[in-house]
């Protein structure tokens, strides 16, 4: 064989050898990396073993889920990115679409949810809350909605209709006067007229009520200085007091009536659910309060969700996972386990948990929930500064000038932090 035969024949051996490679690397499964906080060790295998393979066949795909408690969350996402180990897919908080949404860290979603069928399915104001400057950086998944229960046999003892919760301020600071009842002592409660959760976040949704943002994010501007702010601390601040916390309760919370009215958000409320005997919605109201009836309710949205890493190399792909999580077989799988409040409403009817039904026509009148990023530090010092007027040793209207101090000091730290 001469020498130009034997270079011939070589070089079709090598380039079959790439043809070959190259077919080999066509039909080599690609991964995918899903970050999912809070994903319970059962929810992770339920995905693995009944849901996702008929995803990773259809994509030739392996979805590699890491589940991750929230506390690790922000570290676990950093040493990723520094690793140039970027997830594709990031389980997202409340706090998201602002905080990272802001960073850069989240892709916007704007091109996919235009041509997703589902996007209808999820009502606007849901929406607004996942979305910075304009711009959807994730897809809500799961909803924690703060509402105000309420037990209906306490209700009617106190002569007021069962199924027409408080339609104002008024008439909620009247309802907590009546229903707050003393034992025959005298020196502690038969009854609270109502409870509340932390101050920050309650202050979140009073505020709200007026018709006025306790923050914009976007122009990195308190509200807490503003007559509405400080005519919802008041408010509050008088609710507590009617409500007599100085004073112990009897146990049993809303279930054995101790509590007339309590803050509650749809985990808390399956809670109540599974131990409740008989007809659960005869006994049991959610209502999202409002400054007057020319107010709309008002109930302060904690939404976690999925988004797409601004990194990642798999972007399309990793959008179609997110479809397929909040596709029907996935959601009617999943809800009975975790006992999630899914943002699909035309889903609502499907789950067959009352608990929810009594929730769902709440979504319209969902406000975001934001806080001037550190959270933990706009949240845990407004607690404390409202805690002290609570408690009298300040008033309102120092609590929220207060307030409104620390929360221009966090935003301004921010936007230098963002480079604006």
């Amino acid at each position: 064989m001469n020498r130009y035969r034997v270079v011939l024949v070589m070089a079709l051996l090598l380039a079959i050898m790439v043809i070959g490679n190259g077919v080999s690397g066509a039909q080599q499964r690609q991964e995918l990396h899903f970050l999912a906080p809070g994903f319970s060790p059962e929810l992770v295998d339920l995905l693995k073993e009944e849901l996702l393979p008929s995803f990773e066949a259809e994509y030739n795909v392996e979805v590699q889920i890491e589940p991750i408690g929230w506390g690790e969350r922000t570290d676990r996402i950093a040493i990723l990115l520094a690793s140039g180990l970027s997830p594709d897919v990031i389980g997202t908080a409340y706090y998201s679409p602002y905080q990272e949404g802001g960073s850069g860290l989240l892709e916007p979603l704007d091109r996919y949810l235009g041509e997703w069928e589902l996007t209808h399915t999820i009502p606007e104001p849901v929406w607004d809350t996942q979305r910075w400057r304009g711009s959807v950086v994730a897809v809500p998944l799961q909803f924690d909605l703060r509402a105000i229960a309420y037990n209906k046999n306490v209700f009617a003892e106190s002569g007021f209709d069962t199924n027409a919760p408080p339609q104002s301020w008024e008439e909620l600071l009247e309802a907590v006067r009546i229903m707050t009842r003393f034992d025959p002592s005298g020196a502690s409660l038969a009854v609270r007229g109502i409870s509340f959760w932390g101050a920050a976040q309650e202050m979140l949704g009073w505020i709200h009520t007026t018709g006025v943002p306790p923050v914009d994010l976007g122009e990195f501007r308190s509200n807490l200085n503003t007559s509405e702010a400080i005519e919802a601390a008041r408010y509050y601040v008088e609710l507590n007091r009617t409500s007599r916390i100085d004073l112990t309760a009897a146990g049993g919370g809303l279930q054995a009536g101790a509590l007339a009215m309590t803050t509650v958000n749809p985990g808390s409320m399956q809670a109540i659910y599974q131990e409740t005997e008989g007809d659960f919605v005869a006994q049991y109201g959610v209502f999202a309060p409002r400054r007057s009836p020319a107010h709309e309710p008002v109930s302060v949205g904690y939404i976690n969700g999925l988004s797409i890493a601004a990194a990642s190399t798999k972007k399309d792909l990793a959008w179609k996972l997110i479809e397929f999580l909040l596709s029907d077989e996935v959601l009617l799988a999943i809800q009975p386990l975790t006992g999630w409040m899914t943002p699909r409403v035309d889903l609502a009817n499907a789950f067959g948990a009352p608990y929810l039904d009594i929730y769902y026509p709440l979504v319209p009148y969902i406000k975001p929930a934001q806080l001037p990023p550190p959270r933990n530090v706009s949240q845990g010092e407004f607690d404390v500064i409202m805690g002290r007027a609570i408690n009298q040793e300040i008033s309102p209207e120092q609590a929220v000038m207060e307030g409104h101090e620390l929360w221009s000091r966090l935003l301004a730290e921010w936007r230098i932090e963002l480079g604006e």
